[in-house]
């Protein structure tokens, strides 16, 4: 989905170009920037997953583990979509030792959008909220 909407943006932006369609413009910006936190919420459930199996027992016949087997399948499922995945994580900064799984979902607040134009369209979309709001409010 994020693929489908990050590679159609220009058609998208061309198609909703006009102020009675920006709120389509819009929720489509909107539902990218969820999908990029999506993925990133994933990774990190998977990661926790991992590291919370303390599962020490031995396998019969010297087998390979089921959480080998299980994190193997999941990462050459992963390999599928290197190339999005490259986008939505390339300004993610590689993680130090964080305390806990929230100290990391902390620096999450940032997606990736490579394509500066729907970079630009999103901070017009995000101060148009903002600022409806503060008028709301006022």
């Amino acid at each position: 989905m994020y693929t489908a909407i990050a590679n159609h943006w220009p058609e998208i932006e061309s198609i909703f170009s006009f102020e009675s369609t920006f709120d389509i413009r819009s929720q489509a910006l909107t539902s990218l920037v969820k999908l990029c936190e999506s993925v990133r919420t994933s990774l990190i459930e998977f990661k926790s997953a991992i590291r919370k199996n303390s599962s020490k027992s031995p396998v019969d016949g010297a087998g390979i583990h089921a959480l080998t087997t299980d994190v193997m399948h999941y990462l050459c499922l992963l390999g599928d979509y290197n190339n999005i995945l490259a986008d939505i994580l390339a300004d993610l900064p590689l993680p130090a030792k964080y305390s806990s799984p929230e100290s990391y979902l902390d620096t999450l607040s940032v997606c990736v959008v490579p394509d500066s134009k729907l970079r630009d369209e999103i901070k017009v979309s995000i101060a148009r909220k903002l600022v409806g709001g503060v008028s709301r409010v006022l």
